[in-house]
C-alpha cells in the first residue's frame, strides 16, 4: 500500500528508460520507477496511461512522456501554493475522442 501513495515516476528520461526502480531518497519511502515496470502493468491491464497524484508539479501536473508520445505516465496536483510553494492545481479532464484536456489554476485572482 505504501507503494500505491508515494512511489514517484523518475524526472530524467535516462534512468527512466534504463533503472526499474531506486529507492526515493527525496521521500525516503518507497521508490522511483521507471519505464519498464510500466510497460508491464499497462500491458497487463490493457491501459494506454497511468494517472497519479500526490505529487507537487509547479504547473499543477506533469505529462511523463519517456518515449515522446501519448504519455505513460501523467500526474496530476489539485492543490495550488501547497505549503507556501507557489504552484498551480490542476485538474484532467477526458475528451470524447479518447483524449486528454488540462485544466490550470491558482489562487492569485489576477
Amino acid at each position: 500500500m505504501t507503494d500505491l501513495l508515494w512511489a514517484d515516476p523518475f524526472e530524467n528520461k535516462k534512468d527512466a528508460k534504463t533503472l526499474d526502480y531506486k529507492h526515493n531518497d527525496l521521500r525516503n519511502i518507497s521508490c522511483f520507477f521507471g519505464l519498464a515496470p510500466v510497460h508491464a502493468l499497462l500491458k497487463k491491464e490493457k491501459l494506454i496511461s497511468i494517472v497519479r497524484g500526490h505529487q507537487v508539479k509547479p504547473k499543477g501536473y506533469e505529462f511523463h512522456d519517456w518515449e515522446g508520445s501519448f504519455p505513460n505516465v501523467i500526474t496530476i496536483f489539485s492543490a495550488p501554493n501547497y505549503e507556501g510553494l507557489e504552484n498551480d492545481a490542476a485538474v484532467l479532464i477526458s475528451t470524447d475522442k479518447g483524449g486528454v484536456d488540462v485544466k490550470t489554476f491558482n489562487e492569485n485572482p489576477d
